[in-house]
């Protein structure tokens, strides 16, 4: 993010959200670690990226946080506020101390079996949740759920997250993407 856009976001922000770092960006957004001066806790901020606002519209973004403020599992984060901060619109999520599984697979080499046991349950019920409530299933595009690196594992808690919900999930595309999963 330069200079000018952090500035202006911050005071898009107001005394509400003061960002700290960027933790990661996707297709179409970028997630930063925030603390939330209200609260006084931290939180994950998703804000849509400024150069592909104009050609993707705001109606992509704000269908993630629909879908996403009506899921309710315990992988699943929830959505704590949105807004638009300088014409861009964002999302908040509580901020979970972890890294990607693939960071945690790059650094131990391999998972424990408990860690493949907790994330080979808890993730599939998460997406089915999710599939069930909404008709969407998180994909990275190409129709499969990049596991790897959409999963924030909190180690100390073994409980993973899928970290992102994107909208391509219409159910022709899951029923396609069901059968070739299972053939």
């Amino acid at each position: 993010m330069t200079s000018d856009l952090l500035t202006r976001l911050q005071s898009a922000l107001g005394s509400h959200y003061a960002i700290e770092r960027e933790l990661g960006q996707g297709g179409m957004a970028t997630a930063y670690l925030a603390h939330d001066l209200v609260q006084g806790s931290r939180v994950a901020l998703k804000l849509v990226q400024p150069e592909l606002a104009p050609v993707l519209g705001h109606e992509r973004f704000v269908r993630e946080i629909l879908i996403l403020s009506h899921l309710h599992h315990p992988n699943i984060l929830p959505v704590l506020d949105t807004g638009i901060a300088d014409g861009l619109p964002f999302y908040v999520t509580p901020y979970v101390e972890g890294e990607s599984l693939a960071r945690l697979i790059h650094r131990e080499g391999q998972l424990t079996i408990r860690q493949g046991v907790d994330i080979a349950c808890e993730v599939p019920d998460a997406l089915a949740v999710a599939h069930a409530t909404t008709g969407v299933l998180s994909t990275n595009g190409s129709g499969f759920f990049p596991i790897e690196q959409n999963v924030v594992f909190e180690g100390s808690q073994s409980v993973a997250h899928p970290a992102y919900f994107g909208s391509r999930g219409v159910r022709e595309k899951i029923t396609e993407w069901l059968g070739s999963a299972t053939q």
